[in-house]
């Protein structure tokens, strides 16, 4: 180096050198050039050289153009779209933590939202499934089909072999679904900063032609982008009803169960949700994902199962999510047009833009009745002195669950400041056989004398199909068996009466997803002799086993009427037993005549008193001595 070269401070050169091309500066380049430049930029980096994020694929116009206005300049997503997006990549949701779209359509208040994002590591590793339950026009097809794309840029392809090409299946539940997805994808790819990832047959080598050629019976559609590494990665649309082994025939960089919800179980169909979902399971890429997509249906199925117990409690790398109408597409679902439908087809509107599953004709206890039967919180009600609690069971040791439910009554004030009486299930539990491991019911029989003891309990309720091993069971471990004979007529006679308590605001049931799951399963089909009860079977075993469990518990005190034990501040428990004492008195008028009043009777009250309540046979005699006050707990 001489003296002038180590003095002279030496300009930096800004061109970069291109493979065949050399230095080239981007003033220098003609569009021919610049178009070659960004598609050698392609081959290498994929989408993520235009895309730099998931959402920046969805909402550009140069992607897949989601809400984009011309006018505006910018897309008109909306922030729960977005917020999917995040989720699905993997990155932080930043402002969208304080909305409150977003933390309804997860299942959580504002403060569990901005917990649950504040403990997730971030960059975080994206779910490797995700369940979308949102509205009809609520862009799930676009997104599907972007996130295959996005997908085939993403995955760790390098554990393959030569001569693989590992395949995105777009499952569609019809022909015509799958149709809709073909039409997003392709009108995107045909875009310039997208088409440049396409590759055809023609251009692959020979290496891959055959798997290229390939069609198969289930074939709709298929397209070909190259990964970063230069693999070609297949998209390929296909309709569940023909899905035939496309699924299962390549490694998969992710999949797309289009309207899953509406899919059966592997006991309802040939084609179905859990072998669509399991064929990919086993083979998926790292990095790869599984989406299932959908507005809902009926409340049964896989998707419904998931829904239930998962929602708002994100369990290992599964992740639900529930979008309303307006929440995905107000544009769309103005709130003239969501009364419209309201007040039309409310199954269709529940279904539809509420995102909610269905209640059929025939259900016995819909969503809406249940959820405003349920506690907040907490599950499982701690005894309390001075509560008369019951319990029943419903045995089973392989397959269906052994059930076990206990309660109690107490007071709450109704809209016209009234005291009714309100079964409460203080507790639902169950235990779970298989026919290669069955439950061992003297186990079972001696884990519920331990929770009985904690409410007082030595005793419960079962029916007469297991009463005989049951009861000598349970006298081993110093529990009684009530047998409570259990045929059409009774069981509907049970249904029907809590059926109608549900209706009146009567009962309180736990926020628990197989309680809710099992009441809304169960069917009264009409026949000859009245009314029948049908309690299904479902893909889990299941056979509502919560619900004639509950149905047995209750139907004793449903069929009662009487007085109200109501926990409540003092001064609300003074006022009810003020209300009492002159219900008390009305008979004591009724049998003494007009004349008698309460303080005229005070003397000589409990003698009568006392003898009209033990004819009724509906409450206690209270003592009415001066410091002395009865637990606020069940009076009967």
């Amino acid at each position: 180096m001489t003296q002038n070269e180590s003095t002279v401070p030496r300009r930096r050169n800004t061109a970069k050198e291109v493979p065949g091309l050399g230095h080239l500066t981007a003033s220098s380049l003609n569009e021919r050039e610049q178009a070659l430049v960004l598609g050698l930029a392609a081959q290498r980096l994929g989408v993520t050289a235009m895309f730099p994020t998931f959402e920046d694929l969805l909402v550009s116009p140069e992607g897949f153009a989601l809400g984009w206005d011309e006018r505006l300049h910018s897309s008109t997503a909306t922030p729960l779209q977005r917020a999917i997006c995040r989720l699905i990549e993997g990155s932080p949701l930043g402002a969208l933590v304080g909305n409150g779209d977003v933390a309804e359509a997860l299942g959580f208040s504002l403060p569990e939202l901005n917990a649950w994002e504040a403990a997730r590591r971030l960059p975080a590793v994206p779910f490797r499934e995700l369940v979308i339950i949102a509205a009809i026009r609520s862009a799930k097809s676009m997104i599907s089909a972007a996130h295959s794309v996005w997908s085939s840029q993403h995955v760790d392809v390098s554990g393959l072999g030569l001569g693989e090409i590992p395949r995105y299946t777009l499952l569609s539940l019809t022909k015509d679904n799958a149709k809709v997805t073909s039409g997003h994808l392709v009108a995107a790819l045909q875009r310039p900063a997208l088409a440049r990832l396409r590759i055809s047959g023609e251009e692959l080598a020979s290496d891959w032609k055959e798997l290229v050629e390939e069609s198969g019976a289930d074939f709709q559609h298929s397209e070909f982008l190259r990964h970063p590494s230069g693999r070609p990665m297949e998209i390929r649309v296909i309709a569940l009803k023909r899905a035939g082994g496309s699924a299962i025939s390549r490694w998969s960089f992710g999949q797309t169960l289009d309207e899953a919800p509406r899919m059966v179980g592997a006991s309802e169909g040939v084609m179905n949700y859990d072998d669509g979902r399991r064929a990919v399971l086993g083979r998926l890429l790292p990095g790869a994902q599984l989406l299932s997509l959908g507005s809902p249906w009926r409340p049964s199925g896989p998707v419904f199962d998931m829904v239930q117990n998962e929602w708002g409690q994100p369990k290992g790398r599964r992740l639900i999510l529930k979008a309303r109408g307006p929440q995905m597409n107000p544009k769309h679902w103005t709130p003239a047009r969501c009364e419209e439908l309201k007040s039309e087809d409310p199954v269709a509107y529940q279904t539809d833009v509420l995102a909610e599953f269905a209640d059929l004709g025939d259900t016995m206890f819909p969503a809406v009745v249940l959820n405003a039967a349920t506690r907040a919180a907490p599950p499982v009600v701690a005894p309390e002195p001075g509560h008369e609690y019951v319990a029943a069971i419903d045995p089973a040791t392989r397959g269906n669950a052994w059930t076990l439910m206990v309660a109690d009554r107490v007071g709450r004030r109704d809209a016209s400041g009234g005291v009714k009486s309100v079964k409460r299930i203080v507790l639902a539990m169950q235990w779970v056989g298989s026919t290669l491991e069955p439950l061992k019911p003297r186990e079972v029989i001696s884990d519920m004398r331990a929770v009985l003891a904690k409410y007082g309990l030595t005793w419960f309720y079962t029916d007469q199909w297991a009463a005989d091993f049951v009861k000598d069971l349970a006298r081993l471990v110093g529990l009684n068996a009530v047998e409570e004979a259990w045929d059409a007529g009774s069981k509907a006679n049970a249904f029907l009466g809590l059926e109608a308590a549900f209706s009146q605001g009567l009962v309180e049931i736990p926020d628990d997803p197989l309680v809710h799951k099992d009441l809304r399963l169960v069917r009264k089909k009409a026949n000859r002799l009245g009314v029948a009860i049908h309690l299904p079977q479902t893909d889990d075993g299941r056979h509502c086993d919560y619900a004639p469990t509950l149905a047995q518990l209750l139907h004793h005190w449903i069929q009662e009427e009487g007085p109200v034990a109501a926990i409540s501040p003092q001064a609300a428990l003074d006022a009810e037993l003020k209300a009492w004492e002159e219900a008390d008195f009305k008979k004591v008028r009724e049998r003494r005549g007009e004349g008698f009043t309460l303080e005229d009777g005070m003397a000589d009250s409990f003698a009568v008193d006392a003898r009209i309540l033990d004819e009724t046979g509906r409450t206690r005699l209270r003592p009415m001595l001066d410091g002395w006050r009865e637990p606020a707990g069940p009076a009967w």
